[in-house]
């Protein structure tokens, strides 16, 4: 199960994978073991030349003619004074990586859930679970283009991801929370592309051999504040 951490603060002690298994610890210990693996991880694209990679295909893609990492690109339109021509700068980077991406996606996934046996609530649980699938595919959460999305940000960034969480937040208003007073939500399933440096993987080993993962994401603190009143003064002493 993915582990997602939002840190600010500095580094502070945590307990070392050789004493016990880290993941185990309280949160703030947690927080700093997953905040001192990110400074890794960034250290690892530097020092392996993925982090120039993705930067030059960055600047590729978003029209930065004709520069590097460090340099600030040309002008798409540059006029030549001594013949007078107009040289028109064409990001045909951009047109491939977008034609590759449409032939991947041409087929989107085709979901089909299958019952465990014959039985009427079986089936019927299976028909519903096929419309859920299509309901997440095509209907306001939009799926199916955000499965595009990652593929376009793989063959760009090298990685691409969709995280699919529940947000507990989302829907509409049901009633007032008994303990802080606030509103409760039904809830609802949310969607979005990470990317390649807000997902955090142990780098010395394959993907499919992973033992955890971290998706960092940045949330403005008084957001944070509103939604957990209860916690209110210990989030801003952080």
């Amino acid at each position: 199960m993915p582990a997602t951490a939002t840190y600010s603060g500095g580094a502070s002690n945590y307990t070392l994978p050789t004493d016990k298994y880290w993941a185990l610890d309280e949160g703030k210990k947690v927080a700093a073991y997953l905040h001192q693996k990110r400074g890794e991880f960034y250290t690892f694209l530097q020092g392996s030349g993925l982090q120039e990679k993705i930067q030059r295909s960055w600047s590729y893609f978003y029209g930065n003619w004709n520069s590097i990492p460090s340099a600030p690109g040309e002008m798409a339109l540059k006029m030549d004074h001594k013949t007078g021509n107009l040289h028109i700068g064409i990001n045909e980077f951009r047109a491939l990586v977008s034609q590759l991406a449409i032939l991947v996606t041409e087929n989107p996934p085709a979901w089909d859930a299958m019952a465990r046996n014959s039985s009427h609530v079986a089936i019927q649980q299976t028909i519903l679970a096929n419309d859920i699938l299509d309901y997440e595919m095509e209907g306001p959460h939009h799926v199916e283009e955000r499965l595009r999305d990652s593929v376009e940000d793989a063959i760009i960034f090298t990685s691409g991801y969709v995280w699919t969480r529940w947000d507990e937040y989302a829907g509409k208003a049901l009633d007032v929370a008994a303990l802080d007073g606030g509103l409760e939500y039904e809830g609802d399933l949310a969607h979005s592309n990470p990317n390649y440096y807000q997902v955090l993987w142990p780098f010395d080993r394959p993907w499919r051999e992973k033992e955890w993962v971290c998706i960092w994401c940045d949330k403005n603190i008084w957001d944070v504040c509103a939604l957990h009143p209860e916690l209110r003064e210990e989030i801003r002493d952080e």
